[in-house]
């Protein structure tokens, strides 16, 4: 084990932080106006780590109401403060198996949070992209949030599979909603996977709407009801 790092699980398996194996994200901040250095990075390395992107107070604003939102829901360990969003050992998230109730969810704190509306769809980070490709862009509507509790995690996959819709011309913006610690937990890349495009070939060819058709709230879906 690497001493640099703490012993880190994901799914229940501790990871290999062994230098050779693991390590931190190279930082692109100090180029983040270079938009010829940034296409050299984006190319090589497959992301963009540029932290410090987004001004503080506008971030943990965002984070105020989903705290708020999870607070309501009696999500939150009430030993500690509410901001600090710490989800209770009990917490009922049954709710979420329901399409319905987890869209309606998810837009409780996302479609009518202003400060996160605010940050990722207007401003520095619509202007960040434009100069990156060279032409306007376009966002998704329906925003995606990740409010997972501690040793809570996410299986390894590509966004192009749920959010492509047949197309490999879009990019994930990773925004945190606060300070992440080793211990809590962050977002893991496996370094060289954009190069493995034949490899991995008939997965990312698959689109996740289009397995959907044999559920109850398939029609939701076809509509856009649902944005699954």
């Amino acid at each position: 084990m690497n001493a640099t790092y703490p012993r880190i699980h994901a799914k229940g398996h501790e990871l290999d932080t062994a230098a050779a194996s693991f390590g931190k994200l190279r930082r692109s901040d100090h180029v983040q106006h270079d938009r010829a250095a940034l296409r050299e990075r984006f190319a090589e390395d497959g992301y963009l780590y540029v932290p410090g992107f987004f001004d503080r107070a506008e971030v943990l604003e965002a984070r105020s109401h989903i705290a708020a939102v999870l607070d309501r829901k009696g999500l939150l360990d009430t030993a500690f403060p509410v901001i600090d969003a710490v989800k209770r050992e009990d917490a009922d998230l049954k709710f979420l198996s329901d399409p319905r109730l987890a869209v309606e969810f998810m837009n409780s704190i996302a479609k009518h949070n202003p400060a996160m509306q605010r940050l990722l769809y207007s401003g520095p980070i619509i202007q960040f992209f434009a100069d990156f490709f060279g032409e306007a862009i376009r966002h998704f509507d329906f925003t995606w949030v990740r409010t997972m509790g501690r040793g809570f995690g996410t299986d390894p996959h590509c966004d192009t599979v749920y959010m492509g819709r047949g197309s490999s011309r879009l990019c994930t913006l990773w925004v945190p909603y606060g300070d992440i610690s080793y211990e809590i937990g962050g977002l893991m890349i496996l370094e060289g996977s954009h190069r493995q495009e034949q490899r991995l070939k008939n997965y990312l060819s698959r689109d996740v709407d289009l397995y959907c058709e044999n559920r109850p709230e398939a029609e939701k879906i076809r509509s856009g009801e649902i944005p699954w």
